[in-house]
């Protein structure tokens, strides 16, 4: 009998809980000394968001029900800034205090987040996962039997069929580029897999079915174009293989206090990825379907 259970958290509280989290694995499997001073001796502090990660938990704030643009944002008026438009001086200190809690934004900041919204709308499927049938921001913890640590999930999208099962975990990410070549390198390069696979196990400890993960995915830049992708078995195995892997070495590191890297005090030999070796014989596909020259054109 699973021990998973989903309770109410807000975003803040949620981070603040003890547990494994997939973001919490990502580090460790990046540098397991930082999860050690993160999250075990604290000696550091995790750093604010990026200008990038701030405008992705907005863009959730915005999408995912209940949210709304117009409740959640406020537009701010040239009288609020300074001469050179920035957000500084008195009136901004002032306009800031008056809407603290809210999404502070210029004219032209807040486009990106309505089109986003539009374009959801004009996505039959993924208006189905975003505003149909669900729950929006779904909690589960559960214990991992294997390595015996207490795990947890924050899905985006917890989708329910017509009779009100669980259908879909459907979660919101915004990306440079929503071609399906160029978006499943990001899944590998941000560890995407791994957190549909941690995400569907969750779901699974809940309630023991194993449904489909899909990605709604957002271009953060014009026209701020709307796809959804679905992993399959295969990727989401890998997934699977890549976050068991990740989970043991945590519960070792705990059991015996090493937080070092695999191979640390070593010299490891270094070979050019495979995907550099081929580079040559490909060509990067912008979202209009025409084949840049630039090969290495698209990617931050």
């Amino acid at each position: 009998m699973s021990n998973a259970e989903h309770w109410e958290a807000s975003n803040a509280d949620y981070h603040a809980s003890p547990g494994v989290s997939n973001s919490r694995a990502s580090i460790y499997n990046d540098d397991p000394a930082l999860f050690e001073a993160y999250f075990v001796s604290k000696r550091w502090e995790k750093p604010p968001p990026t200008k990038d990660q701030q405008r992705g938990t907005d863009l959730h704030l915005v999408v995912l029900p209940p949210g709304q643009l117009s409740d959640l944002m406020i537009e701010i008026p040239e009288d609020a800034l300074n001469a050179a438009g920035h957000r500084k001086g008195k009136a901004w200190l002032e306009f800031q205090a008056e809407h603290k809690g809210k999404i502070l934004l210029k004219p032209e900041e807040i486009i990106p987040f309505s089109e986003v919204i539009d374009n959801i709308a004009l996505h039959p499927m993924a208006d189905r996962y975003i505003n149909g049938d669900g729950y929006s921001e779904y909690n589960i913890r559960w214990t991992d039997e294997e390595t015996g640590l207490n795990l947890r999930a924050r899905l985006d999208r917890l989708c329910l069929d017509s009779e009100g099962a669980p259908e879909v975990i459907a979660e919101l990410k915004s990306a440079k580029s929503i071609h399906p070549k160029n978006f499943s390198y990001d899944l590998i390069k941000w560890g995407y897999h791994r957190q549909g696979a941690f995400y569907r196990e969750a779901v699974y400890q809940l309630t023991g079915m194993r449904i489909p993960f899909v990605f709604i995915a957002a271009r953060k830049s014009p026209p701020y174009s709307v796809d959804c992708f679905e992993l399959d078995e295969a990727f989401l195995n890998a997934g699977e293989d890549e976050l068991r892997t990740i989970l043991r070495r945590i519960a070792k590191s705990y059991e015996t206090g090493d937080w070092t890297k695999p191979g640390h005090g070593t010299v490891r030999l270094l070979s050019m990825p495979r995907s550099a070796q081929y580079d040559s014989e490909w060509e990067y596909v912008d979202d209009d379907g025409d084949e840049d020259e630039d090969r290495g054109a698209g990617y931050e």
